[in-house]
């Protein structure tokens, strides 16, 4: 986003900027080779690729395009801006990675909804930094480096999930949240530098790999009831110690792996479905039906 009524050197600021979404510059003679949108004050870019905003938006405005993907709760919740979300009903990535080199051409990639893949190929979207959310009610497996880097990758739903290979997940610094409740495999470095997670529940998977969790930061705890395995670099340059809650205990100590069959109660700040809050609430509002009831009972006595 570009707001600028200064005579500045514009091109020079565009050309530092991996792609520009909205721009008013009125003194600029502007070059780009993608499609921008622009003021009724600014000047078209030479290559003819435009739309006009008027009223050209404030920044607050802008930003609502980029808000992240939540599935609505009513019509009146707010939904992504559909223009950058690739959606495809498609099992055929071949053919949806063509859909994506279109759509890199001339937007950015902010969501996708694949409805019917199952299998996510090696390296299918390899360092595409701009993805939040991705929605493949029926993906099974994520292949080799298949969001490799992709930093700002905040959800992964599938709850068909049961693969993930090595480096699926490498650099995905943003991923607070991911169907992991019917893994049976993950690969080594699958999660590798996700700083974002913080507390993840296996309810299948029984070995944790070399590396799977290097240097996770936020990390606070695993749920894997089903664990049988644990290799001693699972947890390797983790920061501190992660709560593993499992009967199994592995006969070497794991360096950051701290094993029992107490679950930690904390609030994960990170991510924004709030599930401690939201059981409190549900308590409360079952207590406060009981007082209800029993006020009434009381006056028929």
């Amino acid at each position: 986003y570009v707001n600028s009524q200064q005579n500045i050197d514009i091109q020079r600021l565009l050309q530092k900027q991996a792609k520009i979404c909205f721009l008013r510059a009125p003194e600029a003679d502007i070059k780009l080779d993608y499609k921008v949108e622009i003021s009724a004050d600014t000047k078209p870019p030479s290559n003819g690729n435009y739309e006009v905003k008027d009223p050209f938006p404030t920044f607050e405005e802008a930003i609502t395009e980029f808000q992240q993907y939540r599935p609505a709760l009513s019509k009146n919740h707010h939904k992504l801006n559909e223009r950058f979300v690739i959606k495809s009903n498609k099992i055929d990535m071949h053919s949806i990675l063509e859909s994506v080199e279109r759509f890199n051409s001339t937007q950015i990639i902010r969501g996708l909804i694949l409805t019917n893949l199952d299998i996510f190929p090696s390296q299918a979207f390899f360092e595409q930094k701009k993805i939040i959310f991705a929605f493949c009610p029926k993906a099974k497996v994520v292949g080799s480096r298949a969001f490799y880097d992709c930093s700002a990758l905040r959800r992964f739903i599938s709850k068909n999930l049961q693969e993930v290979h090595s480096q699926a997940f490498t650099g995905c610094l943003s991923l607070s949240d991911i169907s992991t409740k019917n893994i049976i495999l993950a690969k080594n470095q699958c999660f590798q530098y996700c700083h974002s997670l913080v507390n993840i529940k296996f309810d299948k998977l029984e070995h944790l790999s070399t590396n799977m969790f290097e240097y996770c930061p936020g990390l606070k705890q695993l749920i894997c009831p089903a664990l049988k395995s644990v290799d001693p670099k699972a947890f390797d340059r983790c920061i501190s110690d992660v709560n593993v809650v499992t009967n199994f205990v592995p006969k070497k100590k794991i360096k950051h792996g701290k094993f029992s069959q107490v679950q930690l109660r904390f609030q994960e700040v990170l991510v924004d479905d709030f599930h401690e809050r939201k059981n409190m609430l549900k308590t409360l509002r079952g207590q406060h039906t009981k007082m209800i009831y029993i006020n009434k009972m009381s006056k028929f006595q």
